[in-house]
């Protein structure tokens, strides 16, 4: 029986396995810190698909696991350097950071320094991918964040509450674009930066009114008539998205299919 950690659609798991050969790691043994995160929980749920072996790493941050492992994939919000010496012990061959793209304009209730973590990272002389991350859509998304917030409210027939005044501007990538992404970079990328994000620019407002029409909602509340977000535009740098289209990455999943297929999981 698999053991999937979220009921996630099997087809988004079956078309990650369409797009990222699981024989790669057929016989690895992956260590992945913040598995009961929203991007863990994508992550393992593949892996138990596809029956990879792989060994997560909750709190408390000081007790690993012995033995050698081939991957590191680190999600956790926590300090890098404890993880780095683990691997060095573990005999790691490449480890993979989800860094954020908002590294030189962060949160200020940030939980952790991303761009210093990456520096440690390239210093560390291990065989490393810098995945930054930007805006994700998908089942299990967060509510505190814009996509998942939206649908959750258009789905009890609020109106859907927009920050600022709608035109601040992200990219989405869906969540089993983004496990393919991930997967195809760990194994067949080089120590770079990646960044791991969508093409199409779209405003808030314009996810609002998306939403609703999936959902047949009606009624979107603009909070305000100005823009003050920290990051009125959010979107990947091309030299860093260059590096993910050289592996064949795309966005493979459009916005409008993204929102349904979330829309759907939900109901």
């Amino acid at each position: 029986m698999l053991r999937i950690y979220k009921d996630y659609p099997i087809d988004d798991l079956a078309f990650i396995a369409s797009k990222f050969d699981a024989g790669e790691i057929k016989n690895a043994r992956i260590f992945i810190t913040g598995a009961g995160s929203w991007f863990g929980t994508w992550i393992t749920s593949f892996l138990d698909y596809a029956r990879i072996d792989h060994s997560n790493f909750m709190k408390p941050y000081d007790r690993f696991p012995s033995g050698a492992f081939d991957y590191v994939i680190h999600l956790a919000q926590c300090p890098i350097r404890p993880i780095l010496r683990f691997s060095r012990r573990a005999q790691v061959k490449t480890f993979l950071f989800t860094s954020s793209g908002s590294v030189f304009n962060p949160d200020p209730d940030a939980k952790s320094n991303k761009l210093q973590e990456e520096g440690y990272l390239k210093d560390y002389g291990i065989d490393y991918r810098i995945a930054r991350c930007y805006t994700m859509i998908g089942p299990g998304s967060p509510l505190r964040y814009a996509a998942g917030a939206f649908i959750d409210q258009a789905l009890r027939k609020q109106p859907i509450k927009v920050r600022h005044d709608g035109t601040s501007i992200r990219t989405y990538l869906y969540m089993a674009d983004f496990v393919a992404w991930i997967l195809n970079i760990l194994i067949k990328g080089q120590s770079a930066i990646y960044d791991v994000a969508g093409y199409a620019p779209i405003t808030m407002l314009d996810l609002a009114q998306r939403v609703n029409k999936a959902t047949g909602n009606k009624g979107i509340d603009v909070q305000s008539h100005y823009n003050d977000d920290i990051r009125p535009v959010y979107v990947p740098d091309s030299r860093y998205l260059k590096n993910s289209r050289e592996l064949g990455l795309d966005a493979w999943t459009t916005i409008d299919e993204a929102i349904d297929k979330t829309v759907r999981w939900y109901r």
